[in-house]
């Protein structure tokens, strides 16, 4: 009798076993309005969530050659605690992710947990990442948020006049248009510009030393880390 309840306890523990072991994260960080598309999705796998290419310059990312790329602009940004901080993105011989982002804006916050993911990953390379919220009445909220998430990249505040500047530099017209990524090369020049971020919120399964984890929803060769790649392989 205890065999066959040793047995039962094995075949009822099998499925999250099975689980714990399996690619596929679970759902994360999604608006009411897209869970029920996603765990339809996912039924098929997670690259039925990956859309095609689209040709709409408005969102398409751009990537700049080296030989036309300006140098990134010196930054006036503040500290949660008020401090002003004039700061250049940038790091020498370091690639360095900048994200524009606004609390206000619910599908702007997952535009930190991506690229705090991909810092992470690429950590050992030299990859490094700066997030800068936009300061409005909820802009306060953003440290505790960023904790929830587990997110742990340096984060300043602003108007968004930095925005504008990083802009410029990468021959944009950006206002209040938000999420914005850049990219910074390890010569500081800005080599990078991506409005717009389209994603399915994730997380792996919960075992331990887990992470959540932010995909982004766009074409394969089009992904703010393909152009991630491209750029570290000119190294």
């Amino acid at each position: 009798m205890r065999r066959i309840s040793l047995l039962w306890a094995s075949l009822l523990a099998l499925p999250a076993l099975v689980a714990g072991c399996r690619n596929e994260p679970d759902i994360l960080i999604t608006s009411p309005e897209e869970d029920e598309q996603i765990v339809a999705a996912a039924e098929d796998g997670w690259d039925s969530l990956v859309p095609e290419a689209t040709e709409d310059p408005q969102t398409r990312p751009r990537f700049i050659p080296a030989d036309k790329a300006e140098q990134a602009p010196e930054l006036e940004l503040y500290s949660f605690e008020g401090t002003r901080k004039e700061l250049t993105p940038g790091y020498r011989g370091r690639v360095t992710m900048v994200v524009f982002w606004s609390m206000d804006i619910p599908a702007t916050r997952a535009a930190p947990k991506h690229i705090h993911d991909l810092a992470r990953k690429y950590r050992r390379v030299g990859v490094r990442a700066l997030s800068v919220v936009e300061r409005t009445k909820t802009y306060r909220y953003a440290p505790r948020f960023l904790a929830s998430q587990g997110i742990r990249i340096p984060t300043y505040y602003d108007d968004f006049s930095a925005l504008r500047r990083m802009g410029r530099a990468a021959d944009e017209s950006v206002r209040q248009e938000v999420p914005c990524f850049f990219m910074v090369d390890g010569e500081g020049r800005v080599r990078f510009f991506k409005r717009g971020f389209s994603y399915t919120g994730a997380g792996s399964i919960r075992t331990p030393g887990a992470v959540d984890q932010v995909i982004e929803n766009a074409a394969p060769n089009e992904t703010i880390e393909s152009f991630l790649r491209q750029l570290l392989e000119e190294r």
